[in-house]
């Protein structure tokens, strides 16, 4: 399940273990904080906890997305039963660009079975970003938004 894809413009790769800092500070950052419902920062120890286990998860892929020579993103897929969870992240200095919508259709573009995303109500570029990717919304439960896509 960790393999490398690329369209035109944007390829992808396995993240690495060197790579934890990088997505937290992402993580922190106070556009996705907001976005996030405003939660608390993410701490080293419980973001290194998480990413250890993402990498060593049979079930998940962490990938890294690049354009040119620069990381813009990151998408992760976890196969959960019968479906693929799907969460993105694009680098601040690319966000705006479209760039999440290429990576999210770059990445589901060959994974079998039905996707879901969720997004928080208030995170208003996710969800342009689920809604070009083809996810339709089916429920709202205390500020998040359920996607799936078949």
């Amino acid at each position: 399940m960790h393999s490398s894809r690329h369209t035109a413009d944007l390829t992808s790769y396995p993240a690495r273990q060197d790579e934890s800092a990088l997505l937290l500070e992402w993580a922190n950052d106070p556009e996705v904080r907001a976005a996030s419902g405003n939660r608390p920062r993410i701490k080293k120890a419980d973001h290194q906890k998480w990413f250890s286990r993402i990498l060593q998860d049979p079930r998940s892929r962490l990938l890294m997305i690049k354009q040119a020579d620069q990381v813009v993103g990151v998408v992760r897929v976890i196969h959960i039963d019968t479906y693929h969870e799907v969460s993105w992240t694009v680098a601040p200095e690319f966000r705006h660009r479209g760039i999440g919508r290429k990576m999210v259709a770059m990445v589901t573009a060959d994974l079998d079975g039905p996707l879901r995303a969720t997004v928080e109500r208030s995170n208003a570029a996710s969800i342009k970003v689920a809604r070009t990717a083809g996810f339709v919304l089916y429920k709202e439960k205390n500020g998040i938004l359920y996607y799936r896509r078949s």
